[in-house]
């Protein structure tokens, strides 16, 4: 009988976390999409809205020059977290596009979809924390001739966060929460004069989770994206 219950919570668990993966990649792909129907319809409407160096025959997609790109992370918690988890490692995937950009400065503007897994035992304690934090950030790029980069980012989004902890191995808590995130970041990184459409950078930043988890998370982070250009 207490095996089937345990499965049952274990199944709902699992159906959950599905469902919530499922929602956070919608809500993603609804804002990709808007986010290209609102830059084709600004260029469309006004081709002096954005500022770019590309000659005026350039195409939307050189204008705006669309990035994808990939992560790795290692992760940090403090705050609430902390005391019963250890460092822990995360990956991360992001597009973003540049509605304006003057000389070597562009703004960037996109989504990112993240992932956190922490994993920690001791003699008393045994826990397990995923946290999804799904977001929309703006970069302040510039990019000098030679191809380096730096840029500062700041974000906005919801996280979702799972947690599954243990105490003296009778205690058991488990927890879902929908949690407001922010987050400020700071990146260097290098796009070949000879390969533009390369992109390799490393990054820090830091994620503050309010009302249920209320964590501070600190990643550090090395990543590669494909850029598109002429």
């Amino acid at each position: 009988m207490i095996n089937h219950y345990k499965n049952n919570t274990k199944n709902l668990r699992f159906s959950s976390l599905i469902y919530s993966i499922a929602s956070s990649s919608l809500t993603v792909l609804v804002i990709i999409v808007l986010c290209m129907s609102l830059i084709v319809n600004t260029y469309a409407k006004d081709e002096k809205t954005v500022k770019l160096q590309d000659a005026p025959s350039a195409t939307i997609a050189e204008r705006i020059q669309p990035e994808i790109g990939a992560r790795g992370s290692f992760v940090m918690p403090f705050g609430k977290p902390e005391p019963f988890l250890g460092y822990g490692w995360g990956a991360a995937l992001y597009f973003d596009l540049v509605p304006y950009a003057y000389q070597v400065f562009s703004l960037r503007v996109g989504v990112t979809s993240e992932f956190m897994y922490f994993k920690h035992s001791t003699s008393s304690t045994a826990a397990t924390l995923m946290i999804f934090p799904e977001y929309a950030h703006i970069k302040f790029s510039v990019q000098l001739d030679n191809g380096f980069l730096i840029y500062p980012k700041i974000g906005c989004g919801i996280s979702i966060a799972l947690l599954d902890k243990k105490e003296y191995s009778f205690f058991n808590v488990s927890k879902n929460s929908y949690d407001l995130t922010a987050i400020a970041g700071l990146g260097i990184g290098y796009n070949p004069p000879a390969i533009r459409s390369l992109v390799v950078f490393a990054e820090a930043d830091y994620k503050m989770l309010f009302e249920k988890v209320e964590g501070h998370f600190v990643t550090a982070s090395i990543g590669i994206a494909y850029k598109y250009t002429k």
